[in-house]
């Protein structure tokens, strides 16, 4: 069953955030640097570099901030969060 027209919530940072650990136990990413760039693209988060080689990016929207390090093969090697709380 498809469903085309169903309305989805829009994805946030903070449910990206909260899923992230297991997205990437169960999915191999070839270059997550490229994929953290394509998602907030299409989410329409803010995204900033955290500096002129690429080793980290922020991503923000309404439910808080996520800064995401990479590796030298573009890997995640880590995430530091402030979300912000649901209410």
């Amino acid at each position: 069953m498809f469903l085309l027209d169903a309305p989805l919530a829009p994805l946030t940072v903070a449910d990206t955030v909260v899923a992230l650990p297991r997205t990437l136990a169960q999915t191999p990413l070839p270059d997550a640097r490229t994929a953290v760039w394509d998602l907030a693209r299409l989410a329409g988060w803010t995204l900033t570099w955290t500096d002129e080689s690429f080793s980290g990016a922020t991503v923000t929207d309404a439910s808080g901030t996520a800064t995401i390090r990479f590796d030298e093969q573009a890997r995640i090697s880590g995430v530091e969060s402030s979300l912000h709380g649901q209410g």
